[in-house]
């Protein structure tokens, strides 16, 4: 896969399941422990929406929070006043899985190369102060030249940083593992790899090899 980071000047990571395995997963059931007094199968589908609706940074955290609690009849002005406090919530569980799971020694291998012959980003559909949050306790955020994440969203953000590197869009690649990921690439001209199940490696560190 060394071919792909031919020309390439800027690669751009997504978070989940890219830079951590298993993180997206991870979130899932998160949410089953923020909301555990709803019926589990009728709280899935209306995550599996609420994924549908936010997919490719259209949305984070606290829209899948607003979306539940409207589903489940909680009113207005209680919507507003608890998005907050589920919100913190959400990010204390999620955050203390994501360092217990880790970075994959192989993977943070790949990040150490990547950032030494690369311009290395972050674009995921996490609110930025909580992936800054991960990737400093994953003792990796040195490695990135920028964090991106919400409130933009993953095609804005890779223009943001094809403009800030002044590069042609073909000079960037972007790592990920939702099909979102690959249509923003698509959107933005840039190059894709994907990751596991949509992609063709299942560790960054295929990218250099």
């Amino acid at each position: 896969m060394k071919e792909a980071l031919k020309d390439i000047k800027v690669v751009v990571l997504d978070f989940d399941n890219t830079i951590v395995k298993g993180s997206e997963e991870a979130k899932r059931e998160a949410w089953y422990e923020v909301f555990p007094d709803y019926d589990t199968e009728e709280l899935n589908n209306v995550l599996n929406k609420a994924n549908e609706i936010i997919a490719g940074g259209k949305g984070d955290r606290r829209d899948v929070i607003k979306i539940v609690l409207e589903h489940f009849g909680v009113g207005y002005d209680e919507i507003e006043n608890e998005i907050d406090k589920y919100s913190e919530l959400f990010n204390e569980i999620v955050q203390k899985v994501i360092v217990s799971i880790g970075v994959k020694p192989e993977d943070r291998k790949a990040i150490e190369v990547l950032s030494r012959e690369t311009n290395l980003y972050v674009n995921t559909a996490t609110p930025i102060k909580n992936s800054r949050e991960s990737l400093e306790a994953l003792g990796i955020i040195d490695l990135f030249k920028g964090i991106y994440g919400r409130p933009g969203n993953k095609v804005s953000n890779l223009n943001e940083i094809i403009s800030i590197e002044n590069i042609r869009p073909s000079e960037l690649l972007f790592v990920g593992d939702q099909k979102s990921d690959l249509d923003a690439a698509k959107e933005v001209n840039c190059k894709f790899v994907g990751v596991g199940k949509i992609g063709i490696i299942n560790s960054l560190e295929e990218l250099l090899i």
